[in-house]
């Protein structure tokens, strides 16, 4: 059901928003597939997570060099973003091209 309903939905959604060139229907599919990821992170987070297990098999905390790594590996992704979105004309509109606007 949660693969049919928040992956395949949202696949087909977003297909025919694409193909009708619907804003707010891809807005709309966008949005119900966050939805789907958010509930299969709780599914998996909540649902699925064995309550049962000792308190010191439940509580592990991630070494620093883990952090560190994950901490690296978003700024490069923030880094990158901002170099496309200063490279490219994504948040302003190049001058050689509008006449195709």
């Amino acid at each position: 059901m949660e693969i049919l309903g928040f992956v395949l939905m949202p696949a087909m959604i977003l297909t025919y928003g694409v193909k009708k060139s619907g804003s707010g229907i891809v807005r709309f599919g966008a949005f119900y597939a966050v939805l789907g990821v958010v509930l299969n992170r709780i599914n998996v987070s909540i649902i699925a997570f064995n309550w049962n297990l000792p308190d010191h098999l439940h509580h592990i905390i991630p070494p620093w060099q883990e952090v560190a790594i994950v901490a690296a590996i978003a700024t490069i992704h923030i880094l990158i973003f901002r170099w496309i979105v200063n490279r490219m004309p994504v948040v302003r509109e190049h001058p050689e091209y509008r006449e195709f606007h």
